[in-house]
């Protein structure tokens, strides 16, 4: 199963084989087809003293999903991905929940602003195009800017005292390391950021545990290290998701990088192919 939707009723609903035509809850219609739903809101009014019903939907290895929310917002979200979001936004602000990678594309709203939850920040626009990484495996969350402005905080649980934000301009990413109080901030190419939703991995001088955690996502395998120890690899480059994995770690191995034998799921890595 490479997409679920979870209902607020706990219902779970195999997106790949069993996509909804239409599906009624107590405040959306809910639209499917191939690779997408859509959220109508039953009502438009802003009422604080209602309920928000809470949807979930989740992506697994290799799987990408695309989301158009209740206000008319569109997500892109990429593979071992859960957002959680309100069916309708009922209420002063458009709140929702990520783990993983999402590219937004926000309707514009400038009497609820919209915010987006990961473990370490918080990132608030009125109508803008970002990309936010918060994979639970990876101990760096980034948010990075290609249209319009964000404001990027520390989130509630990460921070002890007030942080102070940080307004995004296009080009730019924000940055949070775990286990810190403070957020960093630097110019990139939006394009490599986003890259993924073109079917592509851009790696610029990305460390190798890096590399394999993205592609160990994508191709749903455990890399084993056998004799690297402290060996440290760095990659650049391009690579089409479409690629076989053998292709890919082909790749990476005449790139300087370690042997790779794969078995099964598994695969294992040394510095030297004549020890696999």
């Amino acid at each position: 199963m490479k997409t679920m939707l979870v209902t607020a009723d706990g219902k779970q609903i195999d997106l790949e084989q069993q996509f909804p035509d239409t599906l009624a809850s107590r405040q959306a219609l809910i639209h499917g087809e191939k690779g997408r739903l859509s959220y109508n809101a039953k009502t438009s009014t802003t009422d604080t003293a209602i309920q928000e019903e809470w949807n979930k939907v989740i992506t697994s290895v290799g799987g990408e999903y695309v989301l158009t929310l209740s206000d008319g917002t569109r997500v892109w979200m990429n593979a071992n991905t859960t957002l959680e979001f309100p069916v309708n936004f009922v209420k002063s602000q458009r709140r929702v929940k990520l783990q993983g990678e999402a590219y937004f594309e926000v309707a514009r709203d400038e009497s609820k602003p919209f915010i987006v939850e990961t473990t370490g920040m918080q990132t608030k626009v009125l109508g803008t195009t970002f990309n936010i990484k918060a994979y639970p495996d990876e101990s760096r969350e980034q948010t990075t800017l290609l249209e319009g402005k964000v404001e990027v905080s520390l989130s509630s649980t990460s921070a002890t005292v007030p942080s102070p934000k940080l307004v995004l301009e296009p080009g730019m990413q924000a940055q949070w390391e775990e286990g810190s109080t403070s957020l960093s901030m630097q110019a990139v190419n939006p394009d490599n950021i986003i890259a993924w939703r073109r079917g592509e991995f851009v790696f610029n001088e990305e460390d190798i545990n890096i590399v394999l955690r993205t592609l160990s996502r994508w191709y749903g395998v455990e890399f084993i290290s056998s004799d690297i120890g402290q060996e440290t690899y760095t990659f650049s480059g391009m690579m089409s998701k479409d690629d076989k994995l053998e292709t890919t770690l082909e790749i990476l191995t005449l790139a300087g990088g370690p042997a790779f034998k794969i078995e099964g799921n598994k695969v294992y890595m040394s510095k030297n192919k004549s020890r696999l």
